[in-house]
């Protein structure tokens, strides 16, 4: 939480900065994830600008989806746990399997690309539901809600290791 409030304060310092905008006029890519090909619509990315800004190319994207989709099959293995939990212990109360589970394909996605002091490539994803009417400046600033449940969420992928951490879901009141 610390580090994505300190990535937040550094955007905002440098939201202003006519330098460093990165623009991507790739339409579609097309991956290669565990034999299985898959398209991804690179439309549902923004790359936000960061103080420092690092280029990011249609490769990394690419594991940027893959890494993104292992990471939330993992999450959803327990997801999935849980609602069968809480459908067991309440089953008066008509749980909704989408409020527990990610699914990709309804998420827009924020990366906040940086290099940390070990050289590795580090992308911060943001992730969240709505279309662009909901968030109108989501390709220029950070999109950053209270409560809202599993249709906001975030998680740091380092691409140098190929691995994830910290996947935070937003909670619901």
């Amino acid at each position: 939480m610390r580090a994505a409030v300190i990535v937040c304060l550094i955007l905002i310092s440098g939201c202003n900065s006519q330098e460093g905008k990165i623009k991507l006029k790739v339409p579609t890519a097309t991956t290669s994830i565990h034999e299985q090909e898959t398209k991804i619509t690179l439309t549902d990315f923004a790359v936000i600008p960061n103080f420092q800004p690092n280029p990011v190319s249609v490769a990394e994207l690419n594991q940027v989806d893959a890494l993104l989709r292992a990471c939330v099959t993992e999450f959803n293995k327990a997801a999935e746990a849980d609602y069968a939990d809480m459908q067991k212990a309440h089953p008066e109360i008509p749980f909704r399997k989408e409020n527990y589970v990610i699914d990709l394909a309804r998420y827009r996605k924020q990366l906040v690309v940086n290099v940390n002091s070990q050289g590795a490539k580090i992308v911060w994803v943001n992730c969240f539901c709505g279309d662009e009417a909901d968030f109108p400046y989501w390709k220029k600033r950070i999109v950053d809600v209270t409560d809202g449940g599993n249709c906001f969420f975030n998680v740091r992928l380092n691409l140098t290791k190929g691995t994830w951490e910290d996947l935070r879901t937003n909670g619901v009141a």
